[in-house]
């Protein structure tokens, strides 16, 4: 089993940039793990290939312990987003290596504490600009 928890003092699954998202990883090891990590990144899915970009990530070199706590720091964007042909995903993974085997858990990373939908133009304000 594996398990992450992210902390959010208002309980829900939205940050705002540059904030400091914390929490903790868990598992119950299945097989011989070499090493392990938590990453912090964003995903694209929709039409065409898919892009990854990791913001930051940290090594846990004994996973048999099957516990480790991560603080990481957001960037200032991209923010989280959905259009008709593709969709912007932050999310943590922990992953074992060398079998790649992992879980990931998605939250949304945008000013106003919502994903953009690019499908209206109410995300941004009477100047064009995204609204806070």
């Amino acid at each position: 089993m594996i398990n992450i928890t992210i902390s959010n003092p208002r309980n829900e699954m939205t940050f705002f940039p540059e904030e400091v998202i914390s929490g903790e990883a868990s598992w119950t090891a299945r097989g011989e793990h070499k090493k392990a990590e938590i990453r912090l990144f964003w995903y694209t899915q929709g039409k065409g290939d898919m892009d990854v970009e990791i913001i930051d990530k940290m090594e846990i070199t004994y996973p048999s312990l099957g516990k480790a706590n991560f603080k990481f720091k957001l960037p200032n964007a991209p923010y989280s987003f959905s259009g008709k042909l593709i969709s912007l995903i932050w999310a943590i993974e922990l992953i074992f290596f060398p079998n790649k085997e992992s879980f990931k858990v998605d939250f949304t990373m945008s000013p106003n504490g919502q994903e953009i939908n690019l499908y209206s133009n109410n995300h941004l304000d009477s100047n064009n600009q995204l609204k806070k």
